[in-house]
């Protein structure tokens, strides 16, 4: 005995199936589809907590900031530097600084 089995050639390849069998073209699996396809790469959108109701919230954050510190004038900047620090006091004052202002009273 050689010890080749019968469904291997004398190179150890698979000689069972012939050569253009070993893959399934995608069209011919009964199961894909485009509307498949498009599941699998389709992205989830980030969930709006405003419903689309507001159209940039930066902005109407720092426009908010300025109403609230024209009403309680000398009282918002000193609570913001206290509660807010770090990453997020940087970004506060960069949607101030987007929005156009300048300063808070």
């Amino acid at each position: 005995s050689s010890g080749i089995n019968a469904e291997y050639g004398e190179e150890g390849v698979d000689t069972s199936v012939p050569a253009d069998e070993h893959f399934v073209e995608i069209t011919d699996a009964p199961s894909y589809s485009t509307a498949f396809n498009q599941l699998i790469f389709a992205t989830k959108r980030p969930a709006d907590p405003f419903g689309g109701t507001v159209g940039n919230p930066r902005q109407l954050l720092a426009e908010s900031l300025q109403k609230l510190s024209v009403r309680y004038p000398g009282k918002l900047t000193p609570l913001i530097q206290q509660g807010v620090t770090g990453p997020a006091l940087g970004k506060i004052q960069e949607y101030l600084s987007a929005a156009n202002i300048t300063s808070l009273s």
